[in-house]
């Protein structure tokens, strides 16, 4: 691993998660406006293809009123109006044509930016890489502490910081709008009250626990009926079975999970979780995957 840092990589991934939320919301309203110009666009040689049509019209019904006569300037009068009206038919059809395609651009795959599914993306991955990276810390912390311990110290050391408070505010107005509820007993203070001094890093490790492991129900996309429109996240997070299950369950829009990864994000990109060196932790683990991958294992036929 070498000068392999975690602290670093917990800030840097932190940072390039919010920078991909800055680039979705960015490239979402560049497309927003080139939308709009597009529509506009279309609208205005609409309109133009319209007069032609009636000019068109007007000049095949003149064509037609002009007598039929011997005299050769009728005549010629006659066939140049029908002439004028293909021409300017013609060049109508290809009009349209070009705006039929200038249209059909927006569905060519790759064309596209499915900015949902990007902010889901990075919703997994802030809610397990960094939390991964200190589970132990957080594991730590969030557990009833014994007297010889100094873990209300640290918590107090994490609290510190604005990007905890912003966090914190944050999962209280989501409560107080009922879009998240639990029962597991670490959350709890007596029947109905919330842990608030412990509840920030049990909210992170419920949003990693719904990515890793909680079966069939951890996220759900919904509307579950249209595959076209992402507009809510269904996170379920579970312990225990039968008389001794504890949830934690959470209802998001996507405006709420999109503030959430960003508040998430800056927690571990500024707070002090982020400083925690695991740098050590992580060459002991590459070290026991070399030995295993260095070992041959025999395919049985």
């Amino acid at each position: 691993m070498g000068g392999y840092n975690s602290c670093r990589f917990t800030k840097e991934f932190s940072q390039r998660t919010e920078d991909n939320l800055d680039y979705i919301i960015k490239t979402v309203h560049r497309d927003s406006l080139e939308q709009e110009y597009r529509d506009e666009f279309i609208k205005k040689y609409q309109n133009i293809l319209d007069e032609v049509e009636t000019i068109v019209s007007s000049l095949r019904i003149d064509a037609n009123a002009v007598p039929t006569m011997q005299k050769k300037g009728r005549n010629e009068l006659k066939s140049h109006l029908h002439s004028v009206a293909s021409r300017l038919d013609s060049s109508k059809k290809q009009l349209e044509e070009k705006l039929k395609d200038l249209d059909s651009t927006n569905n060519i795959p790759g064309n596209k930016l499915y900015e949902v599914t990007q902010l889901i993306n990075s919703m997994m991955g802030i809610a397990v890489l960094p939390y991964e990276m200190h589970k132990e810390y957080f594991k730590l912390i969030s557990e009833v502490k014994h007297p010889e311990d100094n873990r209300d110290s640290i918590r107090e050391d994490i609290r510190s910081g604005p990007e905890y408070d912003d966090l914190l505010n944050f999962i209280r107005e989501l409560y107080r709008d009922k879009k998240w509820k639990t029962t597991y007993k670490r959350d709890l203070r007596g029947k109905n009250g919330i842990r608030e001094d412990v509840i920030v890093f049990q909210f992170l490790r419920h949003l990693r626990n719904t990515v890793c492991h909680s079966g069939d129900d951890a996220i759900s996309i919904l509307p579950l009926d249209d595959g076209q429109v992402i507009r809510e996240v269904l996170f379920y997070d579970t312990l225990g079975e039968n008389e001794e299950i504890e949830e934690f369950a959470m209802r998001l829009t996507i405006e709420e999970v999109q503030k959430l990864i960003r508040l998430v994000a800056d927690f571990y990109k500024n707070s002090k979780v982020g400083s925690i060196d695991k740098t050590e932790n992580l060459k002991k683990a590459e070290r026991k995957a070399a030995h295993l991958l260095d070992t041959t294992i025999r395919f049985e036929q």
